[in-house]
């Protein structure tokens, strides 16, 4: 897991493909991590993906963290990706927007 405040390049280089670099919970709605804006909870982790890359994904499920990388909703915008995972420009550059299944 992540030991500093804010996600920076270096900090990615630790960790091996599925990690989980960071996990929490946070409200679904303006403010939180917006994915429906239905209100209510959001789970959601930040994994170690390919390459140097990294990917936020959640549900409104609480289905296990293990389970979110290939359940969960892929989250793309900026605003909300550090809205849950605080990160450096450069960080943010390494972020994976790719769908599942375009890899």
């Amino acid at each position: 897991m992540l030991k500093t405040t804010k996600l920076r390049v270096k900090d990615l280089e630790g960790f091996k493909l599925g990690d989980i670099i960071a996990q929490g919970t946070t409200k679904n709605e303006p403010g939180g991590l917006n994915l429906t804006g239905s209100g209510g909870s959001l789970y959601w982790a930040a994994f170690k993906e390919e390459g140097q890359g990294w990917a936020v994904y959640a549900t409104t499920l609480d289905i296990g963290v293990i389970y979110l990388r290939h359940w969960g909703t892929k989250v793309i915008a900026d605003d909300n990706i550090k809205a849950v995972a605080p990160c450096t420009a450069a960080a943010l550059r390494l972020y994976d927007r790719k769908t599942p299944g375009s890899r």
